[in-house]
């Protein structure tokens, strides 16, 4: 009798070994299962948004007041020979009279950009011929009738590179006096002799785009 308890005991205590050995090697093997090395990494980048500016005849685009000052009939030449205009008052413009003044371009951002001008004559109660063209436009002259009733476009300048050197282009302008008119000189007379003397405004506006 005491054999067999003490056997079932003996039995009893191999059973619990075993299964204290079988949790054991459980628990090492989970442990081995998820344990594993980690490390964290961070990384990170800043970007810095391209400038977009630039300066017609030294005025920068982005200022306050960006009205740009363009000395359009500052300069009175004789059509005949191209010198300046001694037969004519100080100022004014007559027909034979012509002129030019230049707008500077320069891009003074981070982007290449293209600007173009568009001009409008308004004020021209008594329709003064006036002609106009660029450097960039060839020979043809843009006809005051072109201007009368909306901006028309110049030609100035497209794809001017980051950190170019400044730009300069010459625009043209002059008293129409050898058009097809049947009655030109009769037209002319009466424009220099009306009631109200004419002063048409020529405004130039520029629109300055980044090149995609």
């Amino acid at each position: 009798m005491m054999n067999k308890k003490y056997n079932k005991q003996k039995k009893l205590a191999i059973l619990l070994a075993l299964l204290l050995v079988l949790f054991s090697l459980g628990t090492i093997l989970i442990r081995g299962t998820w344990s594993f090395y980690k490390k964290t990494v961070s990384g990170s980048s800043t970007a810095t948004v391209a400038k977009f500016d630039a300066e017609i005849n030294d005025k920068s685009i982005n200022a306050e007041n960006n009205t740009v000052t363009l000395n359009v009939f500052n300069t009175i030449k004789d059509t005949t020979d191209g010198n300046n205009e001694t037969d004519v008052a100080n100022g004014k413009i007559a027909p034979g009279t012509m002129g030019s003044f230049t707008i500077k371009v320069k891009n003074t951002g981070d982007t290449t950009i293209d600007v173009k001008a568009s001009l409008a004559v308004t004020n021209n109660t008594n329709n003064v011929p006036l002609e106009f063209k660029t450097n960039e436009d060839g020979s043809d002259w843009i006809p005051y009738a072109s201007f009368a009733t909306a901006a028309t476009p110049l030609s100035v300048v497209t794809g001017l590179d980051v950190g170019s050197s400044q730009n300069t282009y010459t625009v043209y302008w002059r008293w129409a006096f050898n058009d097809a008119s049947t009655n030109h000189y009769d037209n002319d007379t009466a424009i220099g002799t009306a009631d109200t003397i004419a002063s048409p405004l020529a405004t130039f506006t520029f629109d300055v785009t980044q090149v995609d």
